[in-house]
């Protein structure tokens, strides 16, 4: 114990000597590069690992293969951060793919020298790791002069939960000294306008999340200088303008603005939990372990919101408050104080959401002014908002308590922390072995085939494109490896309209069997799986391949390809799409809807709307009449005062039949003759297209939330002669 003192002592004598240079930066920058080492860094540094990332949980392989596409893409391109071969129509830029757009822009002119294999995100984890004790040990300087309790309280900051759990599953979200260092700025002794722009181009060109958190911080800061007049507001208003057109020219140029006026999130999450801070929660990216040895996880609705403070947080928060009740006074400056509660409220408010949960309970809901409905739709995660509150509890904790006498603050640190090292040490050791032992990658592609379709065919065209959450991984890799495009993958956002566009205009081109002779077809769409295979040509081969169904346009003209691999179907007629005796209906359970190819809403229990511009039903007559036929639809219309008339432009096998106007929501027969040589040409199908000039959502109108675009209400279909 005496040696340990001593030991103590000449570090602290060393400390006291050192330069101002080794004390405020070499030392965290190194203490900082060492807990990433300790965590198993060094095995993620290597530009060519990337089982690590492989292994993770969707994400961390949406940003590599993201990546993995955009390197390949012109240099000369606008916007820079467009990625158009990674979901072709349906793409948009590395943005929305949070591969981290200035790593992404700053290695791609290097891309013919990096190797087939190259990954920077062990690069930026070292840096979010290192950056965030360095800016958490400025940060705790401005309130002690301390170096010891700057060098212990930065570990809290480095070993919060809320970070580390980003570090495994959301790189770019693991920018968090970002926060830090606009807290750094707003502390400061004086305005720096241009380090805030500097920040602003950081936050845009990484993260948008981390953005708005910086901007608020910001705005914060430019308030709190005009209340202590330190700026003038002319200075204020510059700098202000500065950031807003700097932030909308950077977003411009890397392509936040290419998914148009559509880009809502799929999946809405619920806000932070009240408990969120002292609950551990569940664990759910590493099934294995828990976030605390001591504190027993708590059930409770949470979306993306996970703010565990960690046992040594939550004892020194405690500590704190008592602490700072005896002796209240922390920052003289009434306007920081002012724009701090502004800032705390405004943050906490957004992350908790309109509907307030303690665990399992909802509390409370409130609605929303319509000009943050948008808002809450786009921006999914708020519960995340709340990062620079949650520095800030523990940047209050670590303040009050250096207040004290200094043997007591550095002995209730010191064990603080020790106590926080223990409570996380299961995850700890769990987050080393995801970095340092993940298991090894095997693309489930094995066949030789995949080989000679990568030399044949340029793009895979998947039936139907979505934003593929679950999955994307293996022919979005596969894609990648070969340098050719893909219709699909998975995207932080995508254009609904553009999903939508592309998903009818693929539709159209397999009911005319028109393959593209480029391109080799995946299907996951059974109905359009069995309407392709019976519109095959001389040439063209289906089957299934690695369990993956696949229809390669004229691969059987192809002499030296591996084709023994594809397991063949046997081709036989489309009994599926058989239009039975009697009447199609379209109700919820009814099977008719497998004729439903595109363009129709869900199932309701009298039947389905139309929704979009366009729509289309496909059957095949299991005999074929002697003369021509009659089709009769039966359905209603979206009528109501502000839309009082619906059109509908009827194409049978795209030959126009007949327009049906409608001035009544009341169901009516709608019917329309079809001469026999449009069906026999087509051997007894009929493809029935409607186009809905008039079709509108109730939203648009003002009758409901209700997004979709509606104009027929289709009831029935049946066949007379």
């Amino acid at each position: 114990m005496t040696y340990l003192k001593i030991l103590i002592k000449q570090f602290g004598d060393r400390l006291r000597k050192s330069g101002p240079v080794f004390k405020l930066y070499i030392i965290p920058l190194v203490l900082g590069f060492g807990i990433f080492v300790c965590m198993g860094g060094l095995y993620i540094l290597p530009p060519d690992s990337k089982n690590w990332i492989m292994a993770g949980f969707l994400d961390p392989q949406q940003y590599y293969l993201s990546w993995e596409f955009f390197r390949h893409t012109p240099f000369w391109q606008f916007p820079v951060g467009a990625n158009p071969a990674l979901g072709m129509d349906i793409s948009s830029s590395i943005v929305f793919a949070d591969s981290i757009p200035l790593l992404a822009i700053l290695f791609k002119p290097f891309s013919p020298l990096l190797g087939d294999t190259f990954q920077y995100f062990g690069l930026w984890l070292m840096l979010c790791f290192v950056l965030q004790y360095f800016f958490a040990y400025k940060l705790i300087s401005y309130f002690t002069a301390d170096t010891f309790i700057q060098i212990i309280g930065a570990c809290f900051f480095v070993l919060a939960p809320a970070f580390l759990m980003r570090t495994t599953i959301h790189f770019a979200l693991s920018g968090h000294w970002l926060v830090l260092a606009a807290f750094c700025l707003f502390f400061a002794q004086r305005f720096f306008p241009g380090r805030w722009l500097l920040l602003l181009f950081l936050g845009v060109s990484i993260n948008v999340y981390l953005f708005l958190m910086v901007a608020l911080v910001w705005c914060c800061d430019i308030a709190q200088r005009l209340l202590k007049k330190e700026i003038k507001l002319r200075n204020a208003l510059t700098n202000l303008g500065e950031g807003i057109i700097l932030a909308v020219f950077i977003m411009w140029v890397l392509g936040y603005f290419m998914l148009g006026s559509t880009p809502k999130a799929e999946k809405l999450f619920p806000g932070m939990n009240l408990l969120a801070l002292f609950n551990p929660g569940i664990p759910v990216f590493m099934p294995g372990q828990s976030w605390s040895k001591i504190i027993p996880g708590i059930k409770m609705i949470q979306g993306d919101g996970f703010m565990f403070l960690g046992i040594g947080n939550i004892l020194l928060l405690i500590s704190a408050i008592i602490v700072w009740f005896r002796s209240p006074k922390l920052i003289s400056s009434n306007a920081t104080k002012i724009t701090l509660c502004i800032l705390i409220v405004s943050l906490s408010i957004i992350a908790l959401s309109n509907t307030i949960y303690i665990g399992e309970y909802e509390l409370f809901s409130y609605p929303l002014f319509r000009p943050f409905e948008y808002f809450d739709t786009v921006f999914r995660g708020y519960g995340r908002m709340f990062w620079p509150v949650y520095y800030l509890i523990i940047l209050f904790s670590l303040a009050v308590i250096s207040k004290i006498s200094r043997r007591v603050s550095l002995v209730m640190i010191t064990l603080f922390l020790a106590i926080h090292l223990y409570d996380l040490s299961g995850m700890l050791t769990s987050h080393r072995a995801f970095y340092s032992n993940p298991p090894a990658w095997n693309s489930p592609l094995k066949a030789n085939l995949w080989n000679d379709i990568a030399r044949r065919y340029d793009k895979i065209l998947y039936v139907l494109p979505y934003n593929n959450f679950f999955g994307f991984i293996p022919l979005v890799e596969y894609a990648a490896i070969n340098k050719i495009s893909i219709n699909m993958g998975y995207f932080a956002r995508v254009d609904e309209n553009k999903v939508k566009a592309a998903q009818s205009k693929l539709t159209k081109e397999l009911l005319s069997g028109n393959f593209d002779p480029s391109a080799l077809y995946v299907f996951e769409d059974k109905k359009l799986w069995i309407v392709a295979i019976t519109n095959l040509k001389n040439g063209d081969l289906a089957g299934e391949l690695d369990g993956f169904k696949v229809l390669a346009p004229r691969l059987n003209t192809c002499m030296d390809c591996s084709i023994d691999s594809l397991k063949l179907l046997e081709i036989q007629q489309d009994e599926y799409f058989d239009m039975p005796d009697g009447i199609l209906s379209f109700h919820s359970g009814a099977t008719a809807r497998k004729h439903l190819i595109y363009g129709w809403s869900g199932p309701e229990p009298w039947g389905t709307w139309s929704d979009g511009h366009e729509a289309v039903v496909y059957f095949k007559l299991k005999k074929a009449p002697i003369g021509d036929i009659a089709l009769h639809l039966t359905g209603g219309a979206f009528i109501n005062e502000k839309h009082p008339l619906q059109r509908m432009d009827v194409f049978i096998n795209d030959v126009k039949m007949c327009t049906i106007i409608r001035d009544s929501s009341a169901e009516k027969t709608d019917i329309i003759l079809i001469p026999k040589y449009i069906y026999i040409k087509s051997r007894g199908k009929i493809k029935i297209t409607m186009r809905f000039p008039d079709a509108v959502s109730p939203a648009a109108v003002g009758m409901s939330k209700d997004p979709r675009v509606l104009s027929f209400a289709l009831k029935k279909i049946w066949i007379s002669k």
